[in-house]
């Protein structure tokens, strides 16, 4: 094996979405810090920088400009080359040598699992994740994820069908909305936790007994903080990555597909009721 020690490595700038930053992207990272002791230069949004924080020698900030939509680990309308690091990195990186990891397809995500050992450039690893969130506990029942992107618009759940599940939940449960505040919702009636900071938020997520939405990011989150989590969407998109592949904790994880993307809010009610304490 070729001696890394000490080298630099340059990730980024990842464009891509979240939940492909979660489990196809910042853990195979730290799998080639820890295991070939490179220095690990990681370019992402600064709001992501609690994913690295762990293990990154050094952050770069850098915020894509809105060409259009994330979708895994490309945007639409913006070209990740050379051009585009150089004008990123600061100046004294054009008399440094390193190598450059810029976003791709690493394995075949998502059937590629956790265990499963993939090639990323010259480098032969498995992902290493750790728990996300501080073990502080909440006094935040369950977390709504309503989410409301442009991508894929036909998925998301409806207002009239988060605000009727609110009304039946929160006669026994406080409840809060998370995600960011440009691609999702806050439900009437709900603590409005949107935009908090990664860290605080994997906070009040772990100590929460529950996470409900349809398939996103921080849904995929909530596996990251173990905290037990129920998801809608479609089977043969989405249903083997939270229960497996992307399921590195075995998080406690119910996976509804009976409705596809748009079940009945009685239906979720029921199961939360069925499963929640």
């Amino acid at each position: 094996m070729k001696d890394y020690t000490g080298k630099t490595v340059i990730a980024g700038p990842w464009v891509g979405e979240f939940g492909w930053e979660l489990f196809a992207w910042h853990a195979y990272l730290r799998a080639i810090k820890d295991k070939y002791r490179t220095k690990m230069v990681v370019i992402c949004n600064e709001g992501a920088q609690y994913l690295y924080s762990d293990f990154a020698d050094e952050f770069i900030s850098y915020t894509p400009p809105s060409t259009g939509e994330s979708d895994s680990y490309f945007r639409y309308g913006l070209d990740v080359n050379k051009s585009l690091l150089f004008s990123i990195l600061p100046a004294r990186y054009r008399n440094i040598k390193f190598s450059w990891l810029p976003p791709r397809r690493i394995g075949n995500p998502p059937s590629t699992g956790y265990e499963e050992t993939v090639s990323v450039g010259p480098f032969e690893i498995k992902p290493r994740y750790r728990v996300l969130g501080e073990e502080k506990g909440s006094e935040i029942d369950i977390l709504f994820h309503a989410r409301n992107r442009k991508l894929r618009e036909q998925d998301n759940w409806s207002v009239s069908n988060w605000q009727e599940l609110y009304t039946s939940l929160s006669k026994r449960y406080i409840i809060g909305s998370i995600g960011t505040t440009g691609a999702s919702i806050h439900v009437e009636g709900t603590l409005d936790l949107r935009g908090l900071d990664l860290k605080a938020l994997t906070t009040i997520i772990r100590g929460s007994k529950a996470v409900l939405g349809p398939s996103s990011g921080p849904m995929h989150l909530a596996s990251l903080c173990e905290c037990p989590h129920i998801v809608w969407g479609s089977r043969s998109l989405s249903q083997d990555r939270y229960e497996r592949t992307w399921n590195p904790h075995a998080t406690d994880v119910i996976f509804l597909d009976k409705y596809d993307w748009h079940p009945p809010p009685e239906y979720i009610y029921e199961k939360v009721l069925e499963n929640v304490v």
